[in-house]
């Protein structure tokens, strides 16, 4: 079982990334020479060839790099090739600024006919994408200061992230028996599903206290990004930067209202549930510090990793063998890094490019949650796998809003089979606890991050200043509004602060339009419906040649319905049924 994933699989060494990242120069010479050639069928072909050819390159280079500086990031040689790489790829994109006009300055029959010339047959979605963006494309200048300004806009991301992975410093903690205990990036989270309750409540003080100290860099970044992202959507002429994000999705702005507005609307069942996972915790009334915590049930799964990579694969058997066979090639291949190191990038991640398999990023530990974290990205990375191998090179990088479909699918499939395979009484409460607490995080937490992400950059739209007043006092009052019956504390105000997605403005919401479209296809999975898991895998392999709304309904799920929502709401309600009935555990069993 491979330790750490294996990277030589894109480079074999740092020197043979250096070659190809100076060949790189010869692809954006080549792209440029391309100018004025479009109106030709053969300079067209010509030029959209390597415009993908460099792509693929600068791909497979940003990987590389991203992966070798998040194996330590105390490393300043690949601090350095990542920030060059950032430097590159906004070259790169330079280099293709005048397609888009170009192209748009050409007889738009013309272009709609060469999509079914079997030579352009693969550029099909990208130039039905250009003629989509005929009104947000600027002229060829503009386009080329627009890609050059993409660099500056990466910034207040790589701000944000150095802080808070690399310079943010927090205290060592005691445990119940005064033995130091690290807080970090990576424990935090672990720290709060202590059992010991005092343990929490210092680990997330001093989070937090810690975190505050910086409030006026990390709102300073944050504002910085927010603009960044008004200037974009303002300089293509887009009506704001959430209609600039959805579109590039072919998502309509009635999917992410609906969301909300569905939710927002059926937000008793969550109050049913944090009062009932309070008392089962022995609290009068649930705390932010205890969220996390599991209600004692003598039961979770102390897997070591190897253990935990076959049962995932275990209960994925609904997907098939040939899946499961390559969750276990996954493990023994170099796709994993799973220890938690110091310097290492905290949490969890898949990334990876067309010409090699994909990456997870782990720092596993032996509890449920690890478990399902490498479900998560397991899912992910086999999703990149069938679309890379079923799609060509333009059409093979499937859309952020069905990207947490098959990764929500595994996590599901797997508290599905567990709930299965244990009917004792404290599995059952336990696992019931933890899928609901999936609904929490994955539904409820991220359509309020959506809510946080509208309104901030509604403020910033109208002119109003985003200070660490304005954006503490914006998401204390969402807080409020979603978790009415949580006790107030004065650090929850900095929360937003610790979500790194914030910066790739909204994204946040398709965690929970996936999760509501991964709970249903899960359960017909596991159901065993006829045609399910052969749709399902249709669907894994379609890449971005079709709009993810279409995509989706290959496997049977319409999210422009908003009866899409209602239906994961009505399973939420029933859950929390499920687990009331269970009634409390006996005594002993309590914290």
């Amino acid at each position: 079982m491979a330790a750490h994933w294996r990277t030589q699989d894109l480079f074999e060494s740092d020197a043979h990334w250096e070659d190809s990242f100076e060949a790189v120069q010869g692809d954006i010479d080549a792209l440029s020479a391309c100018a004025g050639t479009l109106g030709s069928r053969a300079g067209l072909l010509h030029a959209l060839t390597c415009l993908f050819a460099m792509n693929r390159r600068v791909e497979a280079l940003f990987v590389y790099a991203q992966l070798k500086r998040d194996e330590d990031k105390r490393v300043n040689l690949y601090q350095g090739m990542l920030s060059r790489m950032h430097a590159l790829s906004a070259q790169a994109e330079a280099a293709g600024a005048f397609l888009a006009p170009e192209l748009l300055a050409l007889d738009a029959c013309w272009l709609e006919n060469l999509q079914e010339d079997p030579d352009f047959r693969r550029y099909r979605v990208y130039l039905e994408d250009i003629a989509r963006q005929r009104p947000h494309t600027l002229s060829p200048e503009g386009e080329h200061l627009l890609a050059m300004a993409r660099e500056a806009g990466e910034a207040p991301r790589t701000i944000y992230e150095l802080l808070t992975d690399a310079d943010i410093r927090f205290p060592m903690l005691k445990g119940s028996e005064d033995e130091p205990i690290p807080l970090t990036q990576a424990s935090y989270v672990p720290l709060l599903m202590s059992p010991d309750k005092a343990l929490r409540e210092r680990a997330f003080e001093a989070y937090y206290e810690t975190m505050g100290r910086f409030a006026s860099t990390i709102s300073a970044a944050y504002e910085a990004s927010v603009k960044f992202d008004l200037f974009l959507a303002r300089a293509r002429h887009y009506q704001s930067a959430r209609h600039m994000s959805l579109f590039q999705d072919r998502i309509p702005e009635r999917v992410y209202d609906n969301l909300l507005s569905t939710v927002e609307s059926r937000l008793d069942g969550l109050t049913r549930y944090l009062n009932l996972k309070a008392r089962r915790l022995g609290l009068e009334k649930m705390r932010w510090c205890d969220i996390y915590a599991a209600p004692a049930e003598h039961f979770d799964l102390k897997l070591p990793y190897e253990e935990a990579l076959g049962l995932v694969a275990d209960c994925l058997a609904p997907l098939g063998h040939d899946y499961q066979a390559l969750l276990r090639e996954a493990g023994t291949g170099g796709w994993i890094d799973p220890f938690e190191r110091p310097g290492k990038h905290p949490g969890a991640y898949s990334f990876g490019s067309y010409d090699c398999h994909p990456y997870v990023l782990m720092n596993y530990r032996e509890n449920l949650e690890s478990v399902l974290t490498l479900a998560h990205e397991l899912g992910h990375a086999l999703h990149t796998h069938y679309s890379n191998h079923a799609q060509p090179y333009p059409t093979a990088n499937y859309s952020l809003f069905v990207a947490e479909v098959a990764s929500t699918v595994n996590e599901v499939l797997v508290l599905l089979s567990l709930l299965a395979r244990h009917p004792e009484r404290e599995a059952q409460a336990m696992l019931h606890c933890v899928l609901l607490d999936s609904y929490r995080s994955t539904l409820f937490r991220q359509c309020m991050f959506a809510r946080f992400e509208m309104e901030s950059h509604a403020m910033a739209e109208a002119g109003e200043a985003l200070t660490e007043e304005s954006l503490n006092a914006l998401y204390q009052g969402i807080l409020t509004r979603y978790s009415p019956q949580v006790e107030p504390c004065p650090q929850i105000k900095w929360e937003w602060m610790r979500i790194p997605h914030f910066y790739s403005a909204f994204y946040v919401y398709v965690y929970a339009t996936g999760f509501s479209a991964a709970t249903a296809i899960a359960r017909r999975l596991f159901d065993g419906v006829p045609g399910a898991r052969e749709a399902y895998r249709t669907f894994l392999c379609t890449g971005c040649s079709l709009p993810p709304i279409e995509a989706l309904k290959l496997a049977g799920i319409d999210m422009e319905d908003p009866a899409s929502i209602s239906g994961a709401m009505d399973l939420f309600d029933r859950l929390v049924d499920g687990y009331e009935a269970l009634g409390d555990a006996p005594k002993e069993a309590k914290a």
